[in-house]
């Protein structure tokens, strides 16, 4: 569920890790 949270994928693929993360971690919360 999580293709690209930041639409700058060149920026930094870590950066893109992590908003995968957090876009996780908001979709837990707002499903619990």
């Amino acid at each position: 569920m999580c293709l690209e949270p930041l639409k700058r994928p060149s920026l930094q693929p870590r950066l893109r890790t992590l908003g995968c993360s957090t876009a996780s971690t908001i979709s837990d919360r707002m499903a619990s």
